[in-house]
């Protein structure tokens, strides 16, 4: 679990929480489920969850100026994508419009995908999102969870949606019946194509269709004996915490104030 330091994002920690209500599996298990939200500022760790989805989708984006807005900051990453593609592919150096070209695509899917995150966390332990600033829960037995933390083996519900740019001619016709309006209802006309139905048109006059995958994991977060820092890009790290030595360095933590024992229950 990234550790951003103090005042930032610690172990476990991310965005904003919105309270769903109860769930159950389909094993009869009851969780509690909570919606996390990008927050304000932005989480940097769901922020970096929202680049990683958007460059998975970089390779079906548009190559073309769709309009995208360069602002976003994941645009940063473009250096990083091009040096990327020119190692893989070096002879793409004799094209000078390959650079631009990426940055293209990954301004599309920046502006295109969106991630949505849930987190269900077993209703037989201590809630989260209470405030355990303020008694009682800032005493045992309720301080167990800081604010927008989860639970380290809670369950993860992440759900990643593009809107897939089709082609301006061919694809528009091709995927739409004569019947069917751009964006109908269905009941309104039953017999038409359901992918015509899908069909969106943005702000820029590009025709998307809309594609999702759902994914469930379990939060890994067992957190480390002593905790560290990572550094946010060209960040340097907080102070007050420990960082990670090199193998070089003495590790000063080698010197335990107890023996240890041994299996035949002596100690050295």
């Amino acid at each position: 679990p990234a550790n951003f330091g103090p005042g930032i994002e610690r172990e476990n920690q991310i965005g904003s929480w919105n309270p769903q209500g109860p769930k159950t599996d389909d094993h009869g298990v009851q969780f509690e489920e909570y919606q996390v939200n990008r927050g304000s500022p932005p989480s940097p760790k769901f922020s970096r969850i929202e680049l990683a989805a958007a460059l998975a989708c970089v390779s079906i984006s548009p190559s073309r100026d769709t309009g995208a807005d360069k602002s976003h900051p994941g645009n940063g990453a473009a250096t990083a994508l091009k040096n990327a593609y020119a190692a893989i592919s070096p002879a793409s150096a004799s094209n000078q419009k390959i650079p631009q070209r990426l940055e293209y695509k990954l301004a599309y899917a920046l502006e295109n995908t969106r991630v949505r995150m849930f987190v269900r966390h077993r209703s037989d332990e201590p809630m989260l999102g209470l405030n355990y600033e303020l008694p009682p829960y800032n005493l045992p037995p309720y301080h167990e969870f800081d604010h927008s933390e989860m639970g380290w083996q809670d369950q993860l519900i992440l759900t990643v949606e593009h809107d897939f740019a089709l082609l301006p001619g061919p694809a528009r016709i091709l995927a739409r019946r004569s019947d069917a309006a751009i964006g109908s209802d269905p009941q309104n006309y039953p017999g038409s194509d359901s992918v015509a139905r899908r069909l969106k048109q943005n702000q820029q006059g590009i025709y998307t269709y809309p594609m999702s995958a759902t994914v469930k994991i379990v939060n890994e977060g067992e957190k480390p004996v002593l905790p560290y820092t990572q550094r946010l890009g060209g960040q340097q790290a907080s102070t007050g915490w420990p960082q990670v030595p090199s193998y070089q360095q003495s590790l000063p933590w080698r010197v335990l104030p107890h023996p240890l024992p041994t299996p035949n229950g002596m100690r050295k």
